[in-house]
């Protein structure tokens, strides 16, 4: 039998030198050749703001409720079933305009009967009158006993206090009859009805028909902590020696026309609203309640803001902002370069080379989309406020500076305090 193994020893020597040749043309398939140099990534570019020094206005806020100038619920005075609604709701209505009837048929009835009642009463009285006439004159001449004549002039008395008891209901009658029109007291914007017609009003449980609010002005009504209101106290105490300091160097003031001697003019405040932005009409603070409250430890004031266009809405929540005082050069930066994870604030700041660190900070909000540093930055130095999920310590970057307001909403500047405000 023949050996058909195949095996090295038996192939011949050409055949061995195709080998190595089918070898290289397999690793020169497979990409055996030398790798190409990597390319180096550019650095990351971000926007950086540079840390500034400014005096800064310490502004207080305030959560607070907006109203009308004034609330005015209306409601039926009387019972009955409503005839009419003579208003379109959320509409302007004017002073003494209708703006309900109640169904006026029992309180006519109830005036004509008490009419009845009092042309009762007069006939009675004029009765009593005359018999007391006719007494008086027979007890005088002896002919009847003095006691009958008394007698009869009581009578005649009661007769009159009945019929002045009897006019009274009917003027409460006429009272009833003319609640059954319900009339708005002051001109104002009406809101949703709370009834429909048909429906029975007047009742002590039920909602005001109604509201009507004048908006030409609102009112906002918020607290103040007591310790706050303290603080305030004694900056404007402060504020109040330095005024008369400066006034006793210079020339008194002109007063403005119409002005009356002594006179204050409360403190201006300002009014940020839900979305941000600030409204752009200044207020003033009108009411500071008497007393602090025992239960919340706070104090209630209201301030007034014009509202010409109709923008501001009873029920609107609102930030009552009011500058207290002013900080010394204080650093600032934006604050969308700041990250706060579990409470610690941090920053990127570039240092030297364009390469990135992480620095601690403390600091607070400064209004405005500012940020006060209070430690762990100096003035100068620059941060990251764009682009840091593409950033980590100790990489370099490229910085393209923008300044430190750059997209911030602007917020206007308040009022000074005057001297007699809280």
């Amino acid at each position: 039998m023949k050996n058909f193994r195949l095996g090295l020893h038996g192939a011949s020597p050409r055949s061995l030198g195709i080998i190595p040749a089918l070898a290289a043309i397999g690793l020169t398939a497979c990409g055996g050749g030398a790798p190409p140099a990597p390319v180096a990534a550019p650095p990351p570019a971000v926007d950086v703001s540079v840390a500034v020094e400014r005096n800064l206005a310490r502004n207080e806020e305030f959560v607070g409720e907006l109203r009308g100038l004034k609330d005015v619920e209306i409601r039926a005075r009387v019972q009955g079933y409503l005839e009419g609604i003579h208003f379109e709701p959320g509409a302007e209505v004017k002073a003494g305009q209708l703006l309900f009837s109640i169904d006026a048929k029992p309180f006519q009835a109830a005036l004509a009967q008490a009419n009845a009642s009092l042309t009762q009463a007069q006939v009675e009285a004029t009765r009593a009158r005359n018999d007391a006439t006719r007494y008086t004159e027979l007890a005088e001449k002896g002919l009847v006993p003095r006691k009958q004549g008394d007698d009869a002039r009581a009578q005649a008395d009661a007769s009159a206090a009945n019929v002045a008891a009897a006019r009274a209901v009917v003027k409460a009658k006429q009272v009833d009859l003319g609640y059954a029109r319900v009339t708005s007291p002051i001109n104002g914007r009406a809101g949703l009805v709370a009834p429909a017609v048909g429906d029975l009003v007047g009742q002590p449980s039920q909602p005001p028909l109604t509201t009507v609010s004048d908006l030409t002005a609102v009112r906002v009504r918020f607290q103040i902590a007591e310790t706050d209101y303290l603080r305030l106290f004694k900056e404007r105490a402060e504020q109040r020696a330095q005024q008369a300091a400066e006034a006793a160097q210079s020339a008194p003031p002109t007063p403005a026309p119409g002005a009356k001697p002594g006179a204050a003019v409360n403190a201006a405040v300002r009014l940020a609203l839900a979305d941000g932005s600030i409204y752009a009409l200044p207020g003033r603070i009108t009411t500071i309640d008497r007393s602090i409250d025992a239960k919340t430890g706070s104090l209630s004031v209201e301030a007034e803001f014009p509202n010409p266009q109709g923008m501001l809405r009873p029920g609107q929540f609102a930030r009552v902002l009011g500058e207290s005082s002013q900080v010394q050069n204080a650093i600032l930066i934006p604050q969308k370069a700041v990250t706060t994870v579990q409470g610690v604030a941090s920053v990127y700041v570039l240092a030297e080379g364009d390469v990135v660190q992480t620095r601690r900070v403390e600091g607070k909000e400064a209004g405005g989309g500012l940020w006060q540093v209070l430690s762990g930055l100096s003035a100068g130095e620059r941060v990251v406020v764009e682009g840091q999920m593409k950033v980590r310590e100790g990489v370099k970057v490229t910085a393209r500076e923008v300044p430190l307001d750059a997209g911030q909403p602007a917020l206007p500047a308040a009022a000074p305090a005057p001297a007699g405000s809280v």
